[in-house]
């Protein structure tokens, strides 16, 4: 991990410089740097708030959602038998947070919640992030004037990262972790678990996938890029998910504000071009000024 000339924190061997003040809005909000909603193809990108929910968050859209944690949970995770979806909404404590924790919750008939959250911006301690957040959302549990027996649901928090989390290091594409006992070997609390997937480790091929937790790897992170369904995924089963992803079956409202944020996102990174562009500019002075100086 390094430092910027403008004090943010960047991946080690990424060159590029972002300015903080390029990252935040006119009434001085932090706001999230990330791709497009779309990156070419003709079905909107999995990496973000908008398609994650348009796709997973839906009556129609349950049936994947239950197939692909239970696939992703890859044996450590009782497969999902029906799906409730959380309508409340759990607000970041402080200014820079955005307005929504996690993209969305559900429970199931098996007494079990989930929170789920799609990150495409590079966060520094995502993984003790989400413990938090997984760990606040124990409070939704809790009725004011109730005999709490602290008996409430156990909570699984799936995190979905486009980059490496530096805290896994060299840990697998998707890992289970859960509080264990370093005498027993056992899992001592059920309370919390975090299901971590790290998009960005994950590099098969269509033709080399394995079994559905490759395909929803796979979907999750080459969605945006598809102009067409492959093939081997044209089928029954698959089908209703991309007719649910693809970007002319969007309604009007739908397209209107996949627009909107399409014209965000772009404003966003020009912005950050140019204060980087400065700050780069800033850079190079103070470099040739260090120079001259030992040249005298």
């Amino acid at each position: 991990m390094k430092m910027n000339p403008e004090g943010l924190r960047v991946p080690s061997g990424e060159n590029t410089l972002i300015s903080k003040k390029a990252l935040r809005s006119k009434n001085g909000r932090r706001m999230k740097l990330t791709g497009p909603l779309s990156e070419g193809g003709v079905f909107v990108s999995l990496k973000g708030d908008f398609g994650i929910k348009r796709v997973f968050r839906s009556p129609e859209g349950k049936e994947d959602l239950k197939r692909m944690i239970t696939a992703l949970g890859d044996g450590f995770i009782e497969a999902l038998l029906d799906i409730d979806f959380d309508e409340s909404e759990m607000l970041g404590s402080i200014k820079d947070e955005r307005k929504v924790i996690f993209d969305f919750g559900f429970n199931d008939k098996h007494s079990r919640v989930f929170d789920l959250e799609m990150q495409q911006q590079y966060v520094v301690f995502m993984l003790k992030r989400a413990f938090c957040y997984t760990s606040r959302y124990h409070s939704t549990q809790m009725r004011p004037g109730e005999d709490y027996k602290y008996d409430h649901w156990p909570i699984t928090g799936v995190v979905i990262t486009d980059f490496n989390m530096p805290e896994l290091k060299d840990g697998p594409c998707v890992d289970l972790h859960e509080i264990v006992s370093r005498s027993t070997k056992r899992v001592s609390l059920v309370c919390t678990n975090l299901l971590t997937v790290e998009l960005s480790k994950f590099n098969k091929g269509i033709d080399e996938l394995e079994g559905e937790k490759d395909v929803f790897l796979f979907l999750l992170a080459n969605m945006g890029k598809l102009t067409e369904i492959p093939a081997s995924l044209d089928n029954e089963k698959y089908r209703p998910l991309f007719e649910r992803a693809r970007i002319a079956n969007f309604n009007k409202e739908e397209m209107k504000r996949y627009n909107a944020l399409n014209r965000q996102k772009k404003e966003l990174m020009q912005n950050c071009i140019l204060q980087n562009c400065k700050v780069e500019k800033k850079v190079l002075k103070k470099v040739e000024k260090k120079a001259l100086k030992r040249g005298r």
